[in-house]
């Protein structure tokens, strides 16, 4: 991952590492950012975190290419620097490669460098197994790989998996001593049913297209709370 800061689709992954069978399964994390980050505190037991060297992106390609020699399989949870460095290494170690895709690729790449879309095309065409956590997901990375003159035949857009984020509440509460707001919400959500947003409170994030819709929802008569989980002002 490229950190654990505290964002969205960081809990997400700790969320599914902690589910997989640590009997089954032997699984390293490698964070690409700095060391005492929020969430390393919640990287699930069985698990192995790694960390990465100095040096910007050539130290993290290093590190991956390093942890990744005994491994079976290499994963980018999420996209740019995670993805290009897993990328990179999976080719140099002759291994199979997944990249994990959270966002609307075709929107989000328009404020980037052609350096960076350029590897970000690469990445996209050539690791085999990509994993969208919604259908929208991977219709904008279709469009934008289309657009790039770079997109996949059609059988290898076969191994292109849908996978909604796994969802646990627990993990958007303080590890060891939960706010009375927060017991409030969990036991909101528990309760009764909810629509759940979570990320960023930005524009870009789409969280006026969630609250139109619930709205037209509750005007029809379904009875659901909206839950909101992020950082900023909305």
């Amino acid at each position: 991952v490229p950190d654990l800061k505290g964002g969205g689709a960081p809990r997400v992954i700790l969320g599914l590492l902690g589910a997989l069978d640590a009997q089954r399964y032997d699984i390293s994390l490698l964070n690409l950012g700095p060391r005492g980050q929020a969430l390393e505190s919640q990287v699930p037991p069985a698990v192995k975190l790694r960390r990465s060297w100095p040096g910007g992106l050539l130290g993290a390609r290093l590190a991956t290419l390093w942890h990744g020699r005994d491994r079976d399989l290499l994963i980018a949870g999420q996209e740019t620097r995670a993805t290009f460095c897993v990328h990179w290494a999976a080719k140099l170690l002759q291994k199979p490669a997944a990249a994990w895709v959270h966002i609307a690729y075709e929107h989000w790449a328009r404020g980037h460098s052609e350096r960076h879309r350029k590897r970000s095309r690469n990445a996209y065409r050539e690791i085999t197994n990509l994993v969208f956590v919604a259908d929208g997901a991977r219709i904008s990375m279709r469009k934008w790989l289309g657009e790039q003159k770079a997109l996949p035949s059609a059988r290898q857009r076969a191994n292109w998996t849908v996978i909604p984020n796994l969802f646990r509440a627990d993990n958007y509460v303080d590890d060891h001593a939960p706010s009375a707001e927060q017991r409030k919400l969990l036991q909101a959500m528990q309760s009764r049913p909810s629509l759940i947003g979570i990320g960023r409170l930005e524009a870009r994030k789409g969280f006026d297209v969630l609250l139109r819709a619930a709205a037209q929802a509750l005007r029809r008569g379904l009875d659901f709370d909206v839950v909101l989980l992020g950082e900023g002002r909305f």
